[in-house]
């Protein structure tokens, strides 16, 4: 697997894997992206651009209702992990100003990772259906800086944490239902177009996992990719 997705990140349980600067996952002007795990495509919207001068080439986000790229749905997935690579340079431009949307979907209940705008430490937020806009404190992310936010959830025992740049944060997820759903979600946004909290920024990787992963197993992924951007 490592050879599919050509960073040496952990393969166990990889449903989805995304790296802009991958011309296997995407070449500048497309308006598709490949899933490098099996070559499915999500498609790419008008409010998504290019930059080659970011971190070796990453999607740039305008902050705008078609400021998306689409995940197709993946299908019986429980325990999971999700892990964005993210740099936020400003609001975005729909509806609410007061989060950033990393990964979302409001078509079957909100399912949401969430950057939190005004808060100073910029906490990463947990918009689920149940439970709703839960914010993991300390978990710190920086404006005009890249990022790595990971969410990891355990369906058995309803308990889900975060990881920003390998930091676990001191609070969790507790007796919640998440469920990531079998319909599509999208990067940057939360529908097409898009519903709320538009991102504007930067994201280059995306990858999904059908398990928890460990806390090493989450710094193996960190330092696979460090280096491009400037950690």
């Amino acid at each position: 697997m490592s050879g599919v997705v050509g960073s040496n990140i952990s393969s166990k349980g990889l449903l989805y894997y995304l790296d802009s600067a991958s011309p296997r996952c995407y070449t500048s002007g497309s308006s598709i992206c490949n899933n490098l795990v099996n070559n499915e495509t999500g498609s790419i919207y008008s409010g998504v651009s290019f930059s080659g001068s970011e971190a070796a080439g990453s999607w740039a986000f305008d902050g705008g209702a078609n400021a998306t790229i689409e995940i197709p749905p993946l299908e019986n997935v429980e325990d999971f992990t999700i892990s964005v690579w993210f740099k936020i340079t400003g609001t975005g431009t729909v509806g609410s100003a007061l989060y950033s949307t990393l990964i979302g979907n409001t078509v079957a209940g909100d399912n949401r990772l969430l950057v939190h705008n005004t808060l100073a430490n910029r906490p990463i937020t947990v918009d689920f259906a149940t439970p709703d806009d839960i914010t993991l404190t300390n978990s710190t992310s920086s404006i005009g800086e890249w990022n790595n936010a990971v969410f990891t959830y355990n369906n058995t025992t309803g308990t889900g944490s975060i990881y920003t740049n390998t930091v676990l944060s001191p609070t969790s997820l507790e007796n919640s239902n998440i469920s990531f759903n079998d319909s599509m979600h999208w990067l940057g946004g939360s529908n097409f177009p898009t519903a709320n909290y538009s991102m504007k920024g930067y994201i280059s990787n995306c990858a999904i996992y059908n398990r928890v992963l460990s806390s090493s197993e989450i710094v193996k992924n960190y330092n696979a990719l460090k280096t491009r951007f400037s950690l």
